[in-house]
């Protein structure tokens, strides 16, 4: 696996240096809870970096307007839908040229306290 340098959360200064394609799988560490309660702060997200095309609705790493972050992705009659699973209400239509998909979320490993 490979660190991916992908920016989670919008409070970021920094932009992440672009991602190489046909590296099999990368984690990124959430640092916030833009994704709750689906992902939260501490959970680490496994991206399969391979994909780089919509396979379905889903969770997917992506490039908007430069800025590369984790966000769930819906399709629906008018097009694709991209927002955070914390806000589902403020998605917004984006056109597939405007959006580069940088790998799809497979699996997550979680922390939570309990006690």
């Amino acid at each position: 696996m490979t660190a991916l340098a992908l920016t989670h959360h919008d409070t970021d200064d920094h932009l992440a240096p672009a991602t190489p394609r046909g590296h099999g799988y990368a984690c990124v560490h959430v640092r916030d809870n833009l994704n709750a309660p689906k992902y939260e702060a501490g959970d680490v997200l496994h991206v399969n970096l391979d994909c780089h095309r919509y396979l379905g609705d889903g969770c997917y790493a992506v490039e908007i307007s430069g800025r590369q972050v984790i966000r769930f992705i819906r399709a629906d009659t008018s097009g694709l839908h991209v927002f955070a699973a914390s806000d589902p209400a403020a998605a917004q239509r984006i056109a597939a040229s405007q959006l580069r998909i940088l790998g799809i979320v497979t699996h997550a490993t979680t922390t939570r306290r309990v006690a």
